[in-house]
């Protein structure tokens, strides 16, 4: 039989200033309680190719993974103190579904299944990525290629569009031709609404269209741009990438600020007034010659220039 005692999860970094950094795996056996020896098995790599190498799924140890959140490692204990059969390819399905019945992008079979590096940009099917920048919400400062691309958006594309694109960029569609769709992305379920879009471009793909997603300013400045782009070659496909102009070097220009200036400033630092997990960002201290850009810091506008002041 088993009994569960107690159960601990440790982040990586927490195992990393426990176990020895140059091995590979390292075991720890914690005090034992009467019968009951408890072991943690950690490997620095964090990969599931290696629990696929050395174990089933029937002794697979319960640790940590990128992969598994505490319900899904709190379910499989379930089931194998119930020895219940494992779970059916539809169950796995629901199971990896969000609250909001949308499936995790992580466990959606790629589009192209070739060995082909880099992916193409185009599938078997016609379906296409591209992942555009909107710029800082003025039409006219819109790059030539996003003008030509939205305002030319056909029958067989899907526009995939950050809830903050202003009305003036969506009016460029013609929406009796292509559709649009605009993300949720409301205080509080950024991560679910990300994975909504993720979804969204799936589907668009498998159904041969051109995915369009539509960002605000550039999507690699606190765009998660990077993060989509790595999505969508697990997707099978590499997406196309036209940059925008960010408001970071635009927006101060409507209060006569250049960001840089010879004999003022040489130096531009941009960062963000939201960290994960909304943290605040560590400020950098002054310096008499350096211009720095806060984007997305308007809702922390008084705690941020209290801490310029007294921090900083």
């Amino acid at each position: 039989c088993q009994s569960v005692v107690d159960s601990t999860i440790l982040a990586p970094d927490q195992i990393s200033r426990i176990l020895p950094k140059e091995k590979m795996t390292a075991r720890s056996t914690l005090p034992r309680l009467g019968w009951c020896a408890w072991t943690l098995v950690a490997t620095m790599s964090w990969t599931d190719a290696f629990l696929a190498a050395t174990t089933t799924p029937s002794n697979r140890p319960l640790f940590w993974s990128r992969n598994q959140d505490p319900l899904s490692i709190a379910a499989t204990a379930d089931s194998n103190d119930n020895d219940d059969p494992p779970p059916t390819r539809q169950q796995k399905k629901e199971q990896a579904a969000n609250e909001w019945g949308v499936p995790l992008s992580s466990t959606l079979p790629p589009l192209d299944t070739s060995s082909q590096r880099p992916r193409s940009k185009i599938l078997p099917n016609g379906g296409q990525m591209t992942l555009l920048g909107s710029g800082p919400g003025d039409p006219e400062l819109l790059t030539v290629a996003a003008y030509r691309m939205l305002s030319t958006a056909d029958e067989n594309t899907l526009v995939v569009a950050d809830r903050l694109v202003s009305p003036e960029i969506l009016n460029l569609l013609d929406t009796s031709k292509c559709q649009l769709k605009v993300a949720r992305k409301l205080p509080g379920c950024a991560d679910l609404a990300q994975e909504e879009i993720y979804w969204w471009c799936y589907q668009g793909l498998n159904q041969g269209q051109h995915v369009i997603r539509l960002k605000i300013g550039d999507p690699f400045v606190f765009g998660r741009g990077g993060e989509e782009v790595l999505t969508f070659r697990e997707f099978g496909v590499e997406p196309t990438v036209v940059p925008g102009v960010s408001a970071a070097f635009s927006a101060p220009l409507l209060g006569n600020i250049p960001v840089t200036h010879r004999g003022s400033s040489n130096q531009v630092v941009m960062c963000t007034g939201y960290g994960r997990q909304g943290t605040s960002p560590d400020l950098i201290q002054y310096h008499k010659e350096q211009t720095v850009v806060f984007l997305m810091a308007v809702g922390r506008l008084r705690e941020l220039t209290e801490r310029l002041q007294t921090m900083a």
